[in-house]
């Protein structure tokens, strides 16, 4: 049975790639180092499956750096502590995996998410509609975007194009000043080979 897990790609090492993505935004923008907490509980997944999921999170870390983490004047005049923090966890539970990338961050305005889809024409009158107009392309609640670094304007539809060919939903929480959750939820049956080792419970604060 573990020598079966082998052969299936490590979600250790995806969230740890993250990170990494994590700290060079950050470097680039020239914000304090956040730090990175990952909860992997010795998953491993079906490497051809899952690897446009992985590729396209890129855009949801660097989103995290850039548009949720704030300065560290304004974290500190909010209260908060100066580096900011990302979660990076996945789960099974209930006949599904569940992958979340968490920030705490200045969150989500929604009501300027809802401008800006109406002056490029999109809908956002539903909870489904607005998680499209977030995601599509040339929509952004910040102008001065760094395409390279920017997760917002650029990428996010790929994401949401990549969670849902493989059958899954997706899901973003974040109110103004209290950061943003993205999870992403697929039905167990749909993901391909899943594997976990029942004893490793492994959680990993990373300051990187």
């Amino acid at each position: 049975h573990r020598v079966q897990g082998w052969l299936l790609d490590s979600v250790s090492a995806r969230f740890g790639h993250l990170a990494t993505v994590v700290s060079q935004t950050a470097s680039k923008l020239g914000k304090p180092q956040p730090l990175v907490t990952v909860e992997h509980g010795g998953i491993r997944v079906c490497p051809e499956r899952w690897r446009p999921l992985w590729s396209n999170l890129v855009h949801v870390v660097r989103n995290a750096v850039y548009h949720g983490i704030e300065d560290a004047e304004e974290r500190s005049a909010l209260g908060k502590s100066g580096a900011g923090q990302i979660w990076l966890a996945i789960r099974v539970e209930s006949g599904q995996v569940v992958v979340e990338i968490r920030d705490d961050g200045r969150g989500v305005d929604w009501a300027r998410v809802g401008e800006e889809a109406q002056s490029l024409g999109l809908p956002c009158g539903t909870e489904v509609e607005r998680l499209r107009a977030l995601c599509a392309d040339g929509l952004s609640t910040v102008h001065d975007i760094d395409s390279e670094i920017s997760g917002r304007g650029v990428g996010m539809s790929a994401v949401l194009a990549a969670c849902e060919q493989m059958g899954g939903r997706m899901d973003v929480q974040g109110n103004p000043g209290h950061g943003t959750r993205f999870r992403f939820v697929f039905p167990l049956g749909d993901t391909g080979e899943v594997w976990q080792d029942r004893k490793s419970t492994e959680r990993a604060a990373v300051a990187v």
